[in-house]
């Protein structure tokens, strides 16, 4: 069944338009969100528990397209004027992960 039609699909807080893998906990303290010229910047981090990252960048691959995004490369993805990057920090008892999004282009 795709996510988006799952009822209790939880979305970020400041990216409200991407799902939270399960095994995900947000940490909204660290969220940030403002508007430019230029579009739209947003950054959110979570923490992840397992040893293995690869659960994740594999659910996004899968989840994101059903929301627009297309995958440019591991853990970078675009639509519509967007880019969304997740990298991750190991931090000794598991990952930080953190999901940016800018404009892709930036006016002069």
């Amino acid at each position: 069944m795709p996510i988006s039609t799952q009822a209790q699909t939880v979305f970020f807080q400041t990216l409200y338009d991407v799902p939270v893998m399960n095994g995900l906990s947000e940490l909204p303290e660290m969220a940030l969100s403002y508007d430019k010229m230029e579009g739209r910047v947003a950054s959110v981090t979570a923490t992840y528990e397992s040893k293995d990252i690869s659960e994740v960048y594999a659910f996004y691959n899968k989840v994101l397209p059903e929301f627009g995004w297309s995958r440019q490369a591991e853990g970078v993805y675009v639509r519509e004027g967007e880019i969304l990057t997740i990298s991750r920090d190991w931090m000794g008892e598991g990952w930080l992960v953190t999901f940016s999004l800018n404009p892709t282009k930036i006016l002069k």
